[in-house]
């Protein structure tokens, strides 16, 4: 978010979030440390080679002495919204629910903020780790930090390095920093633990580090992997030793849509493996991550049909956690003409009154983003220079780079998106 954009919008009273003084989250294939996946205008390093600092030492220098982080607690302790958690506030400023507001009611009471160690016990109590970028897909919204396959599609493709922010990726990741750096946790205060990618079950630094977790006796804690469920594979065993296991699916529509978005993936297979991790023992809850762009949000009644009869099964199933693409910016739905913003308000209310959606949470957390975001004003919020050949300061420069980028995808992918998606996204290809 372009810092005088944020000037104009930010919260600047009552803003607290307890994830800079007990979090720490590490990607070890975009080569970052900071208090959350969320946070943004990062500049911290993970790796030795990038930040002068051994990996048995990263995390002590990070959590009690850098001054970015420093920063984020004094003026969450004055209850000034820092850029950095610019989109917690974002989502709240639109009625949203955000990963602050869920610390909050998870974490709020049960530390001391300290702005020199992060609270009482001096360490991180949750930590969101990303050990590489290792990964068998090639989502159309994902980057070369994590996925392997983009990474290789760039490199022969460099004309696409233009939709990527930043110049600089991590091919290969080593799992020896991870081991190193975890060496520094009393994992017996450990909360949670949220493992991503790349995609978990494939990436070898991933298991090498679960596998760590299980000799050193660290199964009770509460863990999270966020994984696109392709695999239900040998690799599930281990995450069956945990006793308190909660899966992220991230699933980005349904059909051929789903197949359009995240290639190499097929739905059906898919589909089969979320019901067959519902059977796990220790599974505690299954939640859904949808990340709304210009290729799903015409078929918000078929996806929004099936993921609230999915929904309405219980067992724990989540409602779909939505979470609108503004990278890269021109893939964001508020990019719509007119009419087609009404036909998705339409589709919507249609969706509630065919399936006599009333539950709270649904609408929530899942339908009231998709409708709101079709407002949302993306071509105000990036810097000029945060990518190579796009400027968004209008609606029309990113509904060219829309044009443009899918055009190059399918000619890379030997796709068409005209037989994958809905009628109306014609007009924009």
């Amino acid at each position: 978010m372009r810092q005088e954009f944020f000037e104009k919008v930010r919260i600047t009273e009552g803003f607290f979030c307890p994830a800079p003084f007990m979090h720490t989250y590490i990607n070890a294939g975009k080569d970052a440390i900071k208090m959350c996946c969320e946070g943004r205008h990062i500049r911290s390093k993970f790796s030795e080679k990038e930040s002068g600092i051994p990996a048995s030492n990263r995390l002590k220098e990070f959590f009690y002495k850098d001054k970015q982080l420093l920063e984020i607690r004094k003026k969450l302790l004055k209850g000034e919204e820092p850029i950095e958690c610019h989109v917690c506030g974002d989502r709240e400023r639109k009625g949203w629910s955000s990963d602050r507001l869920e610390y909050l009611a998870r974490d709020g009471n049960t530390v001391t903020p300290d702005i020199n160690y992060g609270n009482e016990f001096r360490q991180p109590l949750a930590l969101d780790i990303r050990p590489g970028n290792v990964c068998n897909l090639k989502c159309r919204m994902c980057d070369p930090g994590n996925s392997t396959e983009i990474f290789k599609e760039v490199e022969e493709n460099p004309n696409l390095y233009q939709y990527y922010r930043g110049n600089k990726w991590n091919k290969n990741t080593t799992n020896m920093d991870i081991i190193k750096f975890i060496s520094a946790i009393d994992f017996k205060l450990i909360k949670r633990l949220n493992i991503l990618g790349g995609e978990p079950t494939v990436d070898p630094d991933t298991i090498a580090f679960l596998e760590k977790l299980i000799e050193n006796g660290n199964t009770e804690l509460e863990l999270i992997v966020t994984s696109n469920c392709t695999n239900f594979n040998k690799h599930w065993q281990l995450f069956k030793q945990f006793k308190n296991l909660g899966v992220c699916a991230s699933l980005d529509g349904t059909g051929k849509t789903y197949e359009y978005i995240r290639t190499n993936a097929k739905w059906k297979p898919v589909i089969n493996n979320v019901y067959s991790l519902l059977k796990l023992e220790n599974l505690n809850f299954l939640s859904i991550n949808l990340v709304l762009q210009m290729y799903n949000i015409f078929d918000v009644k078929t996806w929004g049909k099936f993921f609230y009869n999915l929904y309405k099964q219980g067992n724990n199933i989540g409602a779909p956690f939505i979470q609108a693409c503004e990278e890269p910016p021109h893939f964001h739905p508020a990019i719509l003409f007119d009419e087609d913003k009404k036909f998705i308000i339409k589709e919507i209310n249609d969706l509630i009154k065919e399936e006599n959606i009333t539950d709270d949470e649904f609408i929530e957390v899942t339908l009231t983003p998709t409708r709101t975001c079709l407002n949302d004003p993306i071509w105000e919020k990036f810097s000029p220079d945060e990518y190579p050949t796009i400027k968004p300061n209008d609606v029309n420069e990113l509904r060219h780079h829309f044009k443009t980028h899918t055009r190059m995808q399918d000619k890379i992918r030997n796709t068409n998106v005209l037989n994958y998606l809905h009628p109306r996204i014609k007009k924009y290809i």
